[in-house]
This record gives structure tokens, C-alpha cells and sequence, in this order.
């Protein structure tokens, strides 16, 4: 089985310079989920975002954590269960009157603003 070494992105003044790639790849990853498989990650955080090895590329970033993860089968597309990590949850999520995946959305502009702010 081969090694794998799991390091967080990077995060401050470093990410203004070079790495804008990664929110792209996120959203690509998302995507894929969400499309294939009507899945919703619903703890988007810094923490779950991570490198699969040392090389810093887009391809080798992973999400990670899919214990709150749902699988949307209602018929009117929505989920109910309130799930998050409180700096990065949607509206939506905390009115609890339904939300899809665009509460991840939201939970990724939020990763974004943090690490670009800082």
C-alpha cells in the first residue's frame, strides 16, 4: 500500500500569490459528487480540504470527512437535518425550511473569504 502524506492547502498571503487553483478543483470535486451521486458534503471547512501527497497541485487535493455527508432523495430536492460547523453554514441551513447543495456553495465563498482575508 503505498504512502500517503496529507498536508493542509495553503492558507494566507501565499494564496494571493499562487494557488487560486484549488477553488476551481474544489468546485470541480463537488460537482462531481453532487451530479453522480445527488450528494451533499455539508461540512466544508478547512480542516476537510486537504493534499493527497507533497507536490502542492490541483489534482492531488482531496476532500475529506463525509460523516455529515447526505444523499438528497426527497422529492422536492431538499434536506432538513441541520448539519455544519457554525463559521461556514448557509442561511438556508440554519432557518431549517430546506436546503440543497448549494449550502455547499456557500460553505466554500465562506473558505474563500477566510483565506483570502486571512
Amino acid at each position: 500500500m503505498p504512502q500517503v502524506t496529507i498536508k493542509f492547502p495553503v492558507f494566507g498571503n501565499e494564496v494571493k500569490n499562487k494557488n487560486y487553483f484549488w477553488l476551481k478543483e474544489i468546485m470541480d470535486l463537488l460537482y462531481s459528487v453532487y451530479s453522480a451521486h445527488q450528494v451533499v458534503h455539508r461540512d466544508l471547512k478547512p480542516s476537510n480540504i486537504l493534499y493527497a501527497d507533497d507536490s502542492g497541485s490541483s489534482e492531488s487535493l482531496r476532500i475529506i470527512d463525509f460523516g455529515f455527508a447526505k444523499q438528497i432523495r426527497a422529492t422536492n430536492g431538499l434536506l432538513m437535518t441541520p448539519c455544519y460547523t457554525a463559521n461556514f453554514v448557509a442561511p438556508e441551513v440554519l432557518k431549517k425550511q430546506g436546503y440543497d447543495a448549494s449550502a455547499d456553495v456557500w460553505s466554500l465563498g465562506v473558505l474563500l473569504y477566510t483565506m483570502l482575508s486571512g
